[in-house]
């Protein structure tokens, strides 16, 4: 919106910033302005219809920069829009420490403040929740006023249903499935949007069928394939979370089924696609199958629960020493070697040989060795080298 700025003036009793200084200051309490000559090129929130109007736009600016005076006051009008708001939930949100008296700076913006809500002008249709009051708070005192706290350094609670939902990925991924996500939102079902992100896809989606044929489809050069999706599915009363999977080109898909009965001792629901369906998806493959489970009724009976996760060590940059012995017998390398050289990063065997005629075992052993500190010297090398060989070889 560009505006004049000597028109913008006129509104004011006492505006006699520069205009770059009214620029920034606008642009401050979070209207973008830049400045072409004596015109005001104003960017506006698409939330901000209001101060399309340069009434409002020059009362907003009066409100929050309170020295400035209005020529003529704006006549506010309300329509029964009140927020509670607790002083708390602002603080919580921006992080700040403001007192229940500081909501009083937003009667500037013509907001009715008292003890517990707050009634909302008509004009200000982009205030609908306490995020909204947060945010004038935050225009009106400003980025620096708000005391910079701590982040919180206590761990949320674990979620239950992540973890399971983890676990099930796990097991699939064991089964050679790989998982797909797809659009949560449809072209047509039994649960409409009555605000749709878009006009192409207004139904929630009441089962996984549609986008795991879609991945299938988007794979015509796998013969045989297994994908999976944790997803909600809908219905007019809920909301559910549901394993969907679905199988296509084996000889026997049922077989692939009854697998994954056995890997969660559980029964899946399932069907067999039918062709109709497989040629609506433009689906290449055959012997489509799809089964479903409620991922609620999956309890810890039927999952693997995996182990933790292996906590990080760090790795050496310096190149490791590599030595192959072998030894006769069934001589416990690992415990021996620990004894008498540093820096051991593991023993493996890698052979084993046993004499037919004397019935005489040897077996050989890779050693690595190595430093996190520094490379190995010529002697430090010659050093591990004789002692090798005197433990185990001489």
């Amino acid at each position: 919106m560009k505006i004049s700025y000597p028109q913008f003036q006129q509104l004011f009793t006492n505006l006699n910033w520069a205009i770059e200084m009214c620029a920034e200051k606008l642009t401050s309490i979070g209207h973008e302005t830049d400045v072409f000559g004596d015109t005001l090129d104003v960017k506006l929130t698409a939330n901000r219809a209001d101060c399309k109007d340069i009434n409002y736009l020059a009362f907003d600016f009066a409100a929050i920069f309170t020295d400035l005076q209005l020529n003529e006051p704006i006549k506010l009008e309300y329509n029964s829009n009140v927020i509670e708001v607790k002083i708390d939930s602002i603080n919580k949100i921006l992080g700040s420490n403001f007192k229940q008296t500081d909501l009083g700076a937003l009667n500037h913006l013509g907001f009715k403040v008292n003890e517990t809500s707050i009634e909302i002008p008509a004009h200000r249709k982009d205030i609908t929740n306490v995020s909204d009051i947060a945010e004038e708070m935050l225009r009106i005192y400003g980025v620096k006023h708000i005391q910079i706290l701590p982040l919180s350094t206590e761990k949320p609670p674990k979620s239950g249903l992540f973890e399971k939902i983890q676990s099930i990925k796990q097991q699939l991924v064991g089964l050679g499935y790989s998982e797909t996500v797809t659009n949560t939102f449809v072209h047509s079902g039994e649960v409409e949007l009555k605000n749709p992100f878009s006009a192409d896809l207004p139904y929630l989606q009441t089962d996984l069928i549609s986008g795991l044929l879609q991945t299938t489809a988007k794979n015509p050069y796998l013969k045989r394939s297994k994908f999976f999706q944790i997803a909600n599915v809908f219905n007019e009363n809920e909301e559910v979370t549901i394993l969907g999977v679905i199988i296509s080109g084996y000889k026997n898909t049922i077989d692939q089924v009854n697998a994954l009965d056995q890997e969660f001792k559980t029964s899946f629901e399932q069907k067999t696609i039918e062709s109709l369906m497989l040629n609506k998806f433009d689906v290449k493959q055959s012997s489509v199958v799809y089964a479903w489970k409620n991922v609620e009724d999956l309890t810890s009976n039927n999952l693997k629960i995996r182990d933790k996760l292996s906590k990080f060590k760090p790795i050496s940059k310096f190149p490791p020493l590599v030595r192959d012995i072998t030894v006769e017998g069934e001589i416990s390398v690992e415990e021996n070697l620990g004894k008498v050289i540093e820096n051991v990063l593991f023993v493996e065997k890698i052979d084993s040989y046993q004499n037919p005629e004397t019935n005489q075992v040897k077996n050989t052993f890779r050693i690595i060795i190595q430093k996190f500190d520094d490379s190995f010297t010529e002697t430090e090398i010659k050093k591990i080298d004789e002692l090798l060989a005197t433990q185990f070889i001489g």
